[in-house]
């Protein structure tokens, strides 16, 4: 929809945008399950890029980058997501993981001090 004349404003394209969107949601959730986690990553910074403030989609592209232990951006989409919704149990969650999980990369590598 990005190339097509049309007017942002109208309610017709800010539906089709948005069914746009979580379709790329509901296909990356679906490449995730598959293990497909590049691909759901390709699919989850297409909708990042038209709505940023959907903490899902944050989270969805966090789950990915911890699958592929990128454990860096798993991290920063968790806090992204966090920054959105800051009670979110959930979210709260999935950095504490991200932080077990350095310290103990940490640990096994002998870099006592970042552990």
């Amino acid at each position: 929809m990005d190339k097509a004349d049309h007017n942002e404003q109208d309610p017709i394209y800010q539906g089709a945008q948005r069914q746009l969107l979580l379709t790329y949601n509901d296909f990356s959730v679906y490449c995730y399950h598959k293990g497909f986690y590049e691909e759901s990553v390709i699919l989850l910074n297409k909708a990042i890029k038209g709505e940023k403030n959907e903490k899902g989609l944050y989270i969805n592209r966090g789950d990915c980058f911890f699958k592929l232990n990128d454990l860096g951006f798993a991290l920063a989409d968790y806090q992204q997501a966090l920054e959105i919704d800051p009670a979110c149990w959930n979210i709260k969650c999935r950095v504490a993981v991200v932080h077990n999980e350095l310290g103990i990369t940490a640990y096994q590598e002998r870099r006592y001090q970042e552990a």
